[in-house]
């Protein structure tokens, strides 16, 4: 990051076509929050001190003025406050879609983002650099403003959001996630044998037989594993190689995945590889043994709307850092084998404590 001097401080600044810096911090609530998991739309992140602050207020003031723009859908808002108080005391009250607020009470996001000095861990009587931050659905920040005393720039920016393309378009063009589409890496008749097993699993579950809802079902089975690895090694690791330079060497989660249709079922982004558990994982498979389902299509929030879903035996390829969503099943019963896959440098990450 670039800094600029103030007479007795340094800050960090960003600029257009940096990527945001991603966190994870406490909400009003008290819970803690991902700021990486809202890709997908755009998202105006307004550090404003306090709501004590005069600067904070004014800015507090124009969100309420242009709340409605802020749907979850193509605008969402998360205002980042080190005053730990301004939960405490109730004075902040907009919550509810689209509205988020961060608790930064370390200061360790705002001085990533540049509104309080970098060359300093003290809290107090330091200079505060109000700021609107726009970033992108790929989580790319597309303009800094920071606050004008008169909040007079506070009109220009809520201006400027409604004319943002809309998500999909944020690049000028249809963007598509860096993904494989691989069909017939399974035979049918193997993929028909890994509905047969999860079945017979099923049938042994007495909680299955009561609700219809067949959990996923581990492979014990040497001769499947074997041949599922025969054919990943054949048919999907050459073609890592070629898209992404990348060797595959260790394939791990040998599991047979079962969703159908569920009432109220939401589903909710996620990246593959955000826990110390699963930090070692690189690319994830999605591998379809049966298409005769509705729903149940892959998709990729920061690169656009649109859904994949593969043939049966055909799989869809992605990186683990990707945030993934998968849309609910409105027709039949899906069934897949989604292992993960990594190499041998990503061995000592596994075995970290």
């Amino acid at each position: 990051m670039n800094a600029i001097i103030h007479p007795r401080h340094s800050f960090n600044v960003l600029h257009g076509g940096d990527p945001a810096p991603w966190f994870r911090q406490k909400t009003l609530s008290g819970d803690l929050s991902d700021f990486d998991l809202a890709a997908g739309r755009y998202q105006l992140l307004c550090f404003f001190g306090s709501s004590l602050m005069p600067i904070g207020q004014n800015a507090l003031k124009a969100l309420a003025k242009h709340r409605a723009i802020f749907d979850d859908v193509r605008l969402s808002f998360s205002g980042v406050t080190i005053d730990p108080s301004c939960a405490t005391s109730g004075r902040i009250k907009m919550q509810g879609p689209g509205i988020r607020f961060y608790i930064d009470a370390d200061g360790s996001v705002t001085r990533k983002y540049g509104a309080l000095p970098i060359d300093t861990s003290q809290q107090t009587g330091l200079p505060y650099r109000g700021l609107w931050v726009i970033v992108d659905p790929t989580l790319r920040i597309v303009e800094v403003m920071p606050f004008e005393e008169s909040g007079e720039n506070h009109e220009y920016l809520f201006r400027y959001l409604r004319i943002l393309p809309a998500p999909a378009m944020h690049a000028g063009i249809p963007v598509h996630a860096p993904i494989l589409v691989l069909p017939q890496v399974f035979p049918l008749e193997f993929c028909q044998r890994m509905i047969a097993l999860h079945d017979a699993a099923g049938e042994t579950d007495a909680n299955a037989k009561i609700t219809g809802q067949r959990p996923n079902s581990l492979i014990n089975d040497a001769s499947i594993i074997a041949e599922a690895q025969k054919y990943v090694l054949q048919r999907i690791v050459p073609e890592i190689r070629k898209a992404f330079q990348f060797k595959v060497t260790h394939m791990e989660h040998y599991q047979i995945e079962c969703s159908s249709v569920i009432a109220g079922e939401n589903t909710h982004p996620k990246r593959n590889n955000s826990t110390s558990g699963t930090a070692h994982r690189r690319f994830a498979v999605s591998i379809n043994l049966n298409h005769d389902f509705t729903g149940g299509e892959i998709g990729f929030p920061e690169y656009g709307p649109r859904t994949f879903k593969a043939q049966a035996g055909g799989a869809i390829v992605y990186s683990c850092s990707f945030l993934q969503e998968v849309t609910p099943i409105s027709r039949g019963r899906r069934y897949a084998f989604q292992p993960f896959l990594h190499d041998g440098a990503a061995v000592p990450v596994r075995k970290a404590p």
